[in-house]
């Protein structure tokens, strides 16, 4: 993790996964994980702190880590995409909380989101099984 954060450079980098905090409760919307995934491409200490807001609070994990591979799937630009969520996702299944909440909300900040470039083998392979059906 502490590789992935320093790729992220700036400000990001005095970020530590025991002084995240979450945002004060709020509306329906930022307890969803596709608010959070939204919040990728305009914050992702944002997204971060939504995503320990929701863990924390009760929301399920499944939604959440079957839309982070979705998304790594449709916009990932290598390998390390891949690698990276996958091993996040184990790591986190070894924790308990307080710590898998964390674990996984600090994971947001190298997550893909909808607003990141689209996988151009991908989208070819979704076009011609859509051709075909």
């Amino acid at each position: 993790m502490p590789l992935f954060r320093d790729l992220l450079g700036g400000d990001r980098r005095d970020l530590g996964i025991d002084t995240l905090t979450a945002p004060e409760p709020g509306g329906v919307a930022d307890s969803d994980p596709e608010n959070i995934f939204a919040s990728i491409g305009v914050d992702r200490v944002e997204a971060a702190r939504k995503t320990l807001g929701y863990l924390s609070s009760g929301g399920a994990e499944q939604p959440f880590i079957t839309l982070a591979r979705g998304f790594t799937v449709d916009r990932a630009l290598g390998y390390h995409d891949y690698k990276f969520t996958e091993a996040a996702f184990e790591n986190a299944s070894a924790m308990g909380s307080p710590w898998r909440e964390r674990y996984l909300a600090a994971s947001t900040l190298y997550l893909n989101g909808p607003a990141d470039r689209p996988n151009e083998v991908a989208a070819r392979a979704r076009a011609l099984l859509a051709s075909r059906s």
